[in-house]
């Protein structure tokens, strides 16, 4: 049972981190979309709220 438990942990966890990068990839690939249109004043797609940081996409 414990085997189980480690296993769907580490499953959880491997996918969230996949999802991290796929944001951070987006969020660069963006950045790079917005330099290239000469958008020098542009940022990082996110707000920081109390409890961490939400991506805020227009």
């Amino acid at each position: 049972m414990q085997h189980d438990l480690v296993d769907r942990l580490r499953r959880e966890s491997t996918r969230l981190w996949n999802d991290i990068l796929d944001i951070h990839q987006e969020t660069c690939d963006r950045t790079r979309e917005q330099r290239a249109q000469g958008n020098l004043d542009w940022k990082y797609p996110w707000r920081y709220k109390q409890n961490g940081s939400v991506l805020v996409y227009d």
